[in-house]
């Protein structure tokens, strides 16, 4: 799935100052990051990630020390998230590169979406999609002679959609805060890892945070 649509006009993505239907974001780094995260993305049971590692099983790559690892938001409409995902890409604020230059390989990543499109859609204030940074390209993607947005490979997981509105009072960015839906304008935003376990469980992916292992690379 593009994030873009295909006729020139209306191959533009979403722009950083999305539309006031709900956005937010907290750079709370008091969160404790040294657990290691093990997200079960459908392909085994839930289980925690421990070793000793099957290197072979898709589990393993999903496994990584938080210590080492960010977690984003991106604010997108529902419809570029779909393309995105189906293409295996991540592109943000109008296809900068800035944003996308800010994630590193093994990042965590969720879509936001204020709307179904991007203009003229219906409200849908939901998380969409959640995934990882796959690797540490950045590059131009010529969507006609005139856009060339930046994009970055993404590895997405099955999961579901959830609306914000379960969580405003768990998350740390929206908890007691009436004007949460300002701060999803920036289009890009760091979480903690605690909130990020929230929006991941509601999107019925499961989180096990738990060990402290010196684990150093668990990159694809």
């Amino acid at each position: 799935m593009s994030m873009l649509k295909d006729n020139d006009a209306a191959q533009r993505m979403d722009r950083c100052s999305a539309d006031r239907d709900g956005e937010g974001i907290t750079a709370d780094t008091s969160a404790d990051l040294a657990p290691l995260v093990a997200v079960q993305s459908g392909f085994t049971s839930a289980r925690q990630c421990s070793p000793p590692f099957d290197l072979h099983s898709p589990l393993f790559h999903l496994c990584s020390p938080t210590s080492e690892r960010s977690y984003w938001i991106g604010v997108v409409s529902e419809t570029h998230v779909q393309r995105g995902v189906a293409g295996g890409f991540a592109q943000l604020c109008h296809g900068k590169a800035a944003p996308l230059r800010k994630m590193k390989r093994g990042d965590w990543f969720v879509y936001y979406s204020p709307r179904t499109e991007i203009k003229g859609g219906e409200p849908l204030q939901a998380f969409t999609a959640i995934g990882r940074v796959q690797d540490d390209e950045v590059y131009a993607y010529a969507m006609s002679d005139t856009f060339i947005p930046f994009r970055r490979n993404m590895d997405y997981i099955d999961c579901q959609q959830a609306s914000i509105r379960g969580l405003l009072d768990q998350l740390s960015f929206t908890r007691d805060n009436r004007n949460w839906g300002v701060l999803f304008r920036r289009g890009q935003f760091q979480i903690t890892a605690d909130d990020f376990q929230l929006i991941a469980e509601a999107m019925g992916v499961d989180i096990h945070v738990g060990l402290d292992v010196g684990l150093n690379d668990f990159n694809r």
